[in-house]
Parts: C-alpha cells; structure tokens; sequence
C-alpha cells in the first residue's frame, strides 16, 4: 500500500508538535491537534479502530493541555515534575484495566486488525498524554514504551511513515526525557 499524503503530512507535523513538547513550547498542543486530526483519517483506514477514537480523545486532552500549561497550577506556571508513587501506581492500573475494556469492545464489535496491540497502545498513551497535561516526567517513559510498540504495530499494517514517525517519536520522548528532568532539576534549585 503506498502511503497517503494526508499520513505523511501527519507524520511531519506530528514531529514538530512532540519536538515542541519537549522544550515544554505551548506551540506544541496546538500544533499537535492538527496532527491529530489528520491521523484520526489515517487510521480509520487501517482499520485501526481504538488508535483513531484515541485521536479524537487527544484532540479534547489538546486543548486541555493548552489550558494548563498556558494557566498553569494556582497561577504558577507548571514545571517538569514526578508523579507521587501511589499516583502513579493508579494511572498504571487505569491503563492495564483501559487496555481489557478496550480489547473486549474492538473484539466484540469490529474487524479491528490488532486489537490487543491496538487496546494496550491506546489505553497507555492515554494515561501518558493526560501525565503530560501536567508536565509529570513519567510521561515521556510511557511514550518511549507505546512508540516502540507503535513501531512494530503501524508496520504490520504496513504503514511505513507512521511506523517510522514513531521511532522518531521514540527519540524525541528520550529527548523529551532529559529535557524535562534539567527543567525539574533547575525548577528545585
């Protein structure tokens, strides 16, 4: 299948908008609805079910992020920060539980092509895009462990420049990572 240009368009601005996320820019949640969007038609033709709801999910946890990230926490801007233990355990076990829900349905009601791998990218970059809403350093560990995954999901559906935007994703979430660790580390001081 040769690739669309509304994908390779996506794949381009999706870039731009996770490069912005990481230097913490409020560009990138406006950038990434775009993105968004376009990806919500790129995967209802791969049948790909649970990731094209997931972008329209995204688009509302856009403009959420937008909204926080611009207001910031009691009028004080929102830096790079961990997430307390028992907290993070609890957006872990969101995901796990999200994964089975979402698998039961695709399952049960389409002819979804991956369901599993389709279920658990979906639940977890929900937990990692709402960590990111708050600027909690733990997202970017979760998108390094949903792109990966990505990777080898979007290739078996043989969608080459999105398997292969996310492993750029996957390098820009360890950038994203560092990045947002020196913030945390500066923020302290």
């Amino acid at each position: 299948m040769k690739p669309d240009l509304v994908e390779i368009a996506a794949a381009i601005i999706g870039v731009a908008s996770v490069w912005l996320m990481a230097k913490e820019s409020l560009w990138a949640w406006p950038v990434g609805l775009v993105n968004v969007v376009l990806y919500t038609f790129v995967f209802q033709g791969a049948r790909l079910y649970a990731q094209m709801g997931l972008q329209i999910v995204y688009a509302v946890l856009m403009v959420i992020g937008f909204l926080a990230w611009r207001r910031g926490e009691s009028g004080a801007p929102l830096v790079p920060s961990f997430t307390p233990p028992a907290r993070l355990a609890g957006f872990l076990g969101l995901g796990a539980a999200g994964t089975l829900v979402i698998v039961a349905l695709l399952s049960r009601t389409t002819n979804g092509a991956q369901p599993w791998w389709d279920g658990g990218t979906t639940a977890f970059s929900l937990v990692a895009q709402y960590l990111q809403t708050r600027k909690r350093i733990e997202s970017w560990i979760l998108w390094i462990l949903v792109d990966v995954v990505c990777v080898g999901l979007f290739a078996s559906q043989k969608l080459g420049p999105t398997a292969a935007l996310y492993g750029v994703f996957t390098l820009l979430a360890a950038m994203g990572l560092r990045d947002w660790l020196r913030s945390s580390k500066g923020a302290a001081a």
